[in-house]
């Protein structure tokens, strides 16, 4: 917390509309406590068109119909079995003539991998930004084997604990990055699942850092003291003591 990755991840999304000249659309997923704060950041800070895409079935409907695509791209009829952005702008246009009229679609895990994935895979997102990654840290979890159906030009995922509980949670991380250069998992952790030697930690750094960026807080805020401990020692209390010595004694009464 405090590293300022929602102001970098906004300014490298403008970056790539503005600088690199690409169509987007730019999808963002966070939780839905932070959608609000997100969705200020990229209106305060860029001239980016952003939506936020949640609610109920008929109010993202409602989203889909009349946010995502420009007026002129919408189809006029539809049946009941066709999907609504499938059918928007010309069928004979290549994709890569595909513009959005939304740029930046702020949602949630809930609704973007889950209940409307079918509804949103038709569109060619340019980037996808998952917002505390840790989530899709297990390959059989619901979300990570949503988001792999999908087809995103670039990925970027935000997370302060890449690893919590062993090397098969970075494994997924970069499997999910990039799929065809890490395809084994046997592989990955009979190198790196017991870290016995330097060597092997100097080679797993040199192989994930094209991958990573990895930010302290003495890198963003220059003047934070080194961290410092105190230890007080305090006398437990005589119901304290009480309770330890049955607990030791294993005196349930």
């Amino acid at each position: 917390m405090g590293l300022g990755k929602t102001i970098q991840t906004v300014i490298y999304t403008n970056i790539l509309k503005t600088q690199m000249n690409m169509r987007g659309p730019f999808v963002i997923i966070v939780p839905l406590s932070t959608v609000v704060h997100w969705y200020r950041e990229f209106t305060e800070w860029t001239n980016l068109n952003t939506i936020v895409y949640s609610g109920d079935s008929v109010g993202r409907q409602v989203i889909r119909e009349y946010e995502f695509a420009f007026e002129s791209d919408r189809p006029d009829k539809l049946n009941y079995k066709q999907t609504f952005l499938k059918h928007c702008h010309s069928q004979s246009a290549p994709k890569w003539q595909k513009t959005w009229m939304a740029e930046v679609v702020i949602t949630t895990p809930g609704v973007f991998g889950l209940k409307d994935t079918n509804k949103l895979k038709v569109v060619r997102w340019d980037l996808l930004v998952v917002d505390e990654a840790q989530r899709i840290k297990n390959y059989s979890g619901k979300l990570g084997s949503t988001l792999r159906d999908f087809n995103f030009n670039h990925k970027l995922l935000l997370t302060g604990t890449p690893i919590q509980n062993n090397m098969n949670e970075l494994w997924t991380l970069l499997k999910f990055i990039d799929p065809s250069n890490f395809k084994n998992p046997e592989t990955f952790l009979g190198i790196y699942g017991n870290m016995k030697s330097k060597s092997i930690v100097d080679s797993l750094h040199a192989i994930i850092r094209p991958y990573m960026l990895c930010r302290l807080k003495g890198d963003v805020e220059k003047s934070v003291p080194p961290k410092e401990e105190t230890v007080i020692e305090v006398e437990l209390t005589f119901l304290q003591k009480k309770y330890c010595r049955a607990l030791y004694e294993k005196n349930m009464q």
